[in-house]
Order: structure tokens, then sequence, then C-alpha cells
């Protein structure tokens, strides 16, 4: 059997490795995942027991025409926790893009806590198997790096099974994304175990633009092989035929135009 001929290319490559995303041993994500539920357990219950899941339009009109729509005066407020927290994708990205609004605009300074806006200490992510191409997961290193100041936001990924339990623990049907606040209440044995265990975002093409270092351009050599075109397959040109009025005016004299 002959072996096929093959020639080099030469492709310019990104001279800096992509962001990876931490990597966490199971004991280490199961005991992030109970310490976390404990956390969050209380905000299922009020939900639970006090907040009616949505029947649709029609119910609340229901409801209006019946006069039963007035709140319950003995409701108690939400668990202090709710305002520390930010679950969902939208919720987690808008509250990223603000820390890194609202850093200063010289990246070169110290750039200190946001003075504006709460500090997220973790973003909690329950990854599916195929993250690594998925775009909505490929710019999370990113943003986390971003926001990150003297003390680096950690970025936990759990297994895509973890969600199951976060939704179970705060009633809800999704919780992709999950976001803790420095300040969050009854949060500091979790936040304390994270910054101990899990090293922090590296996003080297970021931190090399901010130092201001020159980074020489990688060429990536690369052999392909090279296919044996056929004999007599000669490629046909397409028959293109003009219509003017009733006219047919075409390279080919027989064509038939319907």
């Amino acid at each position: 059997m002959m072996e096929r001929k093959t020639k080099t290319a030469f492709v310019l490559d990104n001279p800096y490795s992509n962001p990876q995303w931490p990597h966490l041993s199971p004991d280490i994500s199961e005991t992030i995942l109970d310490l976390l539920c404990s956390l969050i357990e209380p905000i299922g219950h009020y939900r639970n027991e006090y907040i009616n899941r949505s029947k649709g339009k029609r119910s609340k009109k229901r409801k209006r025409d019946n006069g039963s729509g007035n709140e319950d005066i003995s409701k108690p407020s939400q668990p202090s926790l709710s305002s520390y927290l930010t679950i969902g994708f939208n919720s987690t990205i808008r509250q990223l893009e603000t820390i890194i609004q609202n850093r200063p605009s010289n990246f070169n300074e110290d750039l200190g806590e946001p003075s504006r806006s709460p500090f997220l200490a973790a973003v909690i992510v329950p990854l599916p198997p195929t993250h690594s191409i998925n775009p909505l997961y490929s710019s999370i290193p990113q943003f986390i790096y971003s926001a990150s100041s003297s003390t680096p936001i950690r970025l936990i990924p759990l297994p895509k099974a973890a969600e199951s339990r976060l939704c179970s623990c705060l009633e809800l049907p999704r919780v992709g994304f999950l976001g803790i606040f420095e300040d969050a209440p009854g949060a500091g044995p979790l936040i304390s175990y994270i910054r101990n265990r899990i090293a922090e975002v590296e996003v080297l093409w970021l931190k090399n633009a901010i130092g201001g270092r020159y980074k020489e351009v990688n060429i990536r050599a690369t052999e392909i092989p090279v296919g044996v075109q056929p004999k007599n397959t000669k490629a046909t040109k397409p028959k293109i035929v003009e219509v003017r009025g009733s006219k047919t005016v075409g390279a080919l004299s027989s064509a038939r135009v319907s």
C-alpha cells in the first residue's frame, strides 16, 4: 500500500495557552457542595413555604377578579443571604461586568478592592462534560480574571450532577451559575475552605497584556496529507442560460427554457 504524501503547512498560532478551569478532586468537590447546600438551604425553605409557584397569567387575572390577590401581612422577610448571591448566568455575568467597570483605569497600580460594587468571592458552576467546546463557558475564566483584584475570585467547577442538588436546596428548576459575595452572612467557612484549596485562575494573555511585555509570534508547523486527484476527472463548468423576454441566449444552443 502506497503511503500518502504529506506537505508542511505553517499556521499562525496563539502564543498563549488557553485558560484552564481549576481541577478539583472528588473529595474537595463533595465538601464544597455540602458546605454550600447547608448555607443556601434556608432560601429554599423560604421559597417553598412563602412563595407560590407561577401558574400563568390567567391564574393571576382570576385572583384579581376574585379579590384574592392580597398579600399576607404576616409573611416574613426573605433570608438575608438572598441579597448576597447571584443565581444564573445573566445575573452572575452582570455582577462581574460591574466589578470590571468599577476598577481603576490604570492597571499598573495596586487595584485594591472594588469601591462601588459588592465583591464576589467565588463563582460556582456545575460543568457539563462538553464545557470545553461550549461558547457559554469559554469566556468565564477571562471574566473571573478581569474582575479579580488583590484577592482573586475563585472559580469552582463542580460535576454536572451537583446542579440537581443545588436546585433542590434553592427550590429552583435550574442553577447553572452561582456567585457568592465576599461578605455573605454565614459563608465564612465555605469561602475560607475554597481559598485554601482552590488555585486562582490565570489568563496568560491578559496578564502579559496588562504588564506590557512582548510575546513572540508562535508559528506552528503541521504535516497535512496531500490528496491524489484521479485522472480524467476534469471539473465541468455549469451551463449558464440567460433569458431575455421570450428569447433565450446561451452558450449552449440546445438549451431549453420552459
